[in-house]
């Protein structure tokens, strides 16, 4: 998954008992071939959950 300023899919995060989840929701149709893209943000917009899951 690689930075767009047109992306293709967006991270969901969710906190939970167990750690901190992300989710990748396609925001479009994405093609066989095509690669799926995100917009790159700071860490420190991500929400301040407990752990991160590997």
């Amino acid at each position: 998954m690689n930075h767009s300023s047109n992306p293709n899919a967006q991270r969901v995060w969710a906190d939970e008992e167990c750690g901190t989840w992300v989710s990748i929701v396609a925001t479009r149709d994405i093609g066989m071939d095509e690669e799926i893209t995100h917009r790159y943000v700071n860490v420190s917009a991500y929400p301040h959950g407990g752990e991160f899951i590997d």
